[in-house]
């Protein structure tokens, strides 16, 4: 079975490392500016015939780097085959792990920026059989569903069982069985006692999208309007510092831009992935649109209180369904439901029955100490 990088994936990471060697590119500018300066040497005017082929050069050296790096170094294949996984760029196999050697499980490292989600990396854990020792190697640009579906393959292998290994090793997604998933036909049992949520999930969208637009549209007026007025003002001299005011916009735009999309982007996208639109509760399992949830596997679910609430923002509501093989977090609007509807002023709430949702998943693990928990934050 073969499992690849996400293409939409490794295209946001080409944009990352472009605007990454950018923003390199322009400080090491300045700092040579800066030393030019500080030697006497006058550095208001440049020679446009050496100044644009450096340009144009230093442009291309950048993107030809940015699509090595993103289509090529962070675009791979793994291949599970019945003696070993196997790591492919392109046709070339960089690495190999049989199963007589290794044992596998995942490892999975968020990074967030003032508590806003940032990126999400995603690893296959290889542990040496012969003592225990581990190394996490990076299944690039993997999506959460491709890795997901990657590493049940990988635990549903006779050879892989990481029982005794993983239980020495520290800071490790343990493994306390190793038992084969049993078909989703056998946790079926037909039943009619149900209870829905609804989740205004376009409402949330739209919390984000608007702000997100606005400063973008801002930030990208202010960048135009400075370039215009310096070339209105002084058309002559704007030409002649071309290859300075290249780099000065060029600096602002990788400057500015990346905010809108930091503070609201992609907390946007997040919310576009992780937010169901409907939550069903069965005698069995719980569902959030497709995704279903046998409480026989769940280890622990955990919820954001309903009168949590930030001091100076709003705080996102999260469901963190904890299993064996997997942990999927989900957003469940945020804390601006709390406000009374004199502060409201009659607009809608994105989760209206959020409290409720969270008794009914307490009265359903009453009898299970620890199964259900109220985490803040």
């Amino acid at each position: 079975m073969v499992y690849k990088s996400s293409l939409m994936m490794v295209i946001i990471s080409f944009f990352k490392v472009l605007l990454a060697i950018c923003a390199i590119t322009a400080a090491l500018f300045g700092l040579v500016m800066m030393l030019l300066s500080a030697l006497g040497i006058s550095t208001g005017r440049l020679d446009m015939d050496v100044a644009l082929p450096v340009i144009y050069a230093v442009t291309g050296i950048v993107a030809v780097v940015a699509a090595y790096m993103a289509f090529y170094r962070y675009n791979i294949k793994v291949e599970i085959t019945d003696e070993a996984i196997k790591f492919f760029r392109g046709r070339k196999e960089y690495q190999s792990f049989p199963y007589a050697s290794f044992a596998f499980t995942s490892y999975v490292h968020k990074q967030s920026y003032n508590l806003i989600p940032v990126s999400t990396s995603r690893y296959l854990r290889v542990i040496t059989k012969a003592g225990g020792k581990f190394s996490n190697y990076k299944c690039h640009n993997f999506s959460n569903k491709t890795f997901e579906e990657f590493m049940i393959r990988v635990d549903a292998h006779p050879l892989n069982d990481t029982r005794e290994l993983v239980s020495e090793t520290p800071d490790t997604q343990k493994k306390e069985t190793a038992q084969t998933i049993p078909s989703p036909t056998e946790y079926k049992p037909e039943s009619r006692d149900t209870t829905v949520f609804i989740i205004d999930k376009q409402l949330l969208i739209k919390k984000y999208r608007k702000p997100f637009l606005y400063l973008f549209i801002l930030f990208s007026a202010m960048i135009i309007a400075m370039l215009l007025s310096m070339f209105i003002v002084s058309p002559g001299s704007f030409f002649d510092q071309l290859a300075i005011n290249a780099i000065f916009f060029g600096s602002l735009t990788v400057v500015l831009l990346p905010i809108p999309v930091i503070m609201f982007g992609i907390p946007m996208i997040k919310i576009k992935k992780d937010t169901p639109e409907k939550i069903t509760f069965y005698s069995d399992r719980i569902t959030l649109d497709d995704r279903e949830y046998y409480f026989s596997r769940i280890k622990q679910i955990r919820v954001t209180p309903p009168s949590y609430k930030g001091k100076t923002r709003n705080l996102r509501r999260k469901v963190t369904i904890v299993e064996d093989r997997r942990t999927s977090t989900f957003i469940a609007g945020d804390s601006s439901d709390i406000l009374p509807a004199t502060i409201r002023k009659g607009k809608p709430r994105v989760f209206a029955d959020y409290e409720a949702f969270c008794h009914k998943l307490e009265t359903l693990l009453i009898n299970e100490p620890g199964k259900f928990v109220l985490v803040r934050g």
